[in-house]
């Protein structure tokens, strides 16, 4: 990282301020500026985060995942810790020592840590302006706040009810069921980056675009694609590269058919009709890859290249389709 210009970021210049005594903060700000140190403070500040919150495998892992720089990794792993205000979550759960079990802590951390990778990951193949961290911060910070905040509201009935289901092992340790549930809740704040992207560019309510992401996903039953595809059992380093660029594609062909149902009826329409009206336009084309999904459906899915057709199936619905 000292090799690269992430040390020079404007972003980090808090970081670099917060490493030196509270005293210190106001009154030397423009010194500390100008330390000589300034760069391997920077540097050495977001090392330390990124491999005690991600771990020491995590730049390499996506190194190999996507070629990019060290550098770039960490850029992107800043940029997701900072928009998701993950600090404060890791605070209320690491509040929670000698309250509940430290397993119970731990499987916690471990689902933060699962939002970390996916977005980061969405950072590194779409993030703005080279991964400048201030105009990323200020490109997201806004919508995601608003879509954590609001969430639910665009979300099916269903979703609320597994949203529960999931934090109840949380619950049930002595977790306080509002943390419980924002940890449990971040599975759909996955494609975080996605809808907030969807809604800059439609001119839309951050909300009103998560609900068409979130229906037509419903509807061709994606997330369970996308599961299946997580859940295979990897033998070899190229099949986990294979189910995470599956589960990469599935997620491309949730914000491809929402942009196609909202060109068909409109941002201010109702999701759940929309789509059905998308369809019902696009029968012929549909009926195939819902017949091949309630096919896949009706069997185990045991083997990587089931989802592939799936997910190429869907692919040519959506690149045909109206």
């Amino acid at each position: 990282m000292m090799a690269s210009d992430m040390p020079d970021d404007p972003y980090l210049m808090q970081d670099l301020v917060d490493y030196f005594p509270t005293p210190l903060r106001t009154k030397y700000r423009r010194e500390i500026g100008e330390h000589r140190l300034r760069r391997e403070i920077i540097a050495t500040r977001a090392t330390n985060s990124l491999v005690d919150r991600a771990g020491d495998t995590f730049v390499f892992e996506f190194k190999e995942k996507t070629g990019l720089s060290a550098a770039a990794i960490t850029r992107a792993y800043i940029i997701t810790r900072d928009v998701f205000q993950l600090r404060g979550l890791w605070a209320d759960i690491e509040a929670l020592d000698n309250k509940v079990p430290s397993a119970t802590q731990t499987a916690m951390l471990t689902d933060v840590n699962y939002l970390i990778e996916w977005a980061t990951l969405w950072l590194l193949r779409n993030g703005e302006a080279n991964l400048d961290i201030g105009a990323n911060m200020d490109a997201f910070s806004a919508g995601i706040e608003r879509l954590a905040a609001d969430i639910t509201k665009a979300l099916p009935s269903h979703y609320a009810s597994d949203a529960r289901k999931r934090a109840k092992p949380y619950t049930d340790k002595g977790v306080p069921e509002s943390l419980a549930l924002r940890v449990a809740g971040l599975v759909n704040l996955y494609s975080g980056f996605d809808i907030v992207r969807l809604a800059r560019r439609r001119k839309v309510d951050v909300i009103d675009a998560a609900r068409f992401y979130f229906a037509v996903g419903t509807r061709f039953r994606l997330g369970r694609l996308r599961a299946a595809a997580e859940f295979m059992d990897s033998a070899s380093h190229w099949q986990e590269l294979a189910v995470a660029a599956l589960v990469e594609e599935i997620y491309s062909h949730q914000l491809a058919l929402a942009n196609k149902v909202i060109d068909f009826a409109g941002v201010k329409a109702d999701a759940k009709k929309s789509v059905d009206g998308w369809i019902e336009k696009n029968a012929d084309l549909v009926a195939p890859t819902e017949q091949l999904l309630t096919e896949l459906w009706a069997t185990d899915v045991n083997d990587l290249s089931m989802i592939a057709v799936a997910s190429r199936q869907v692919r040519t619905m959506i690149d045909v389709g109206g």
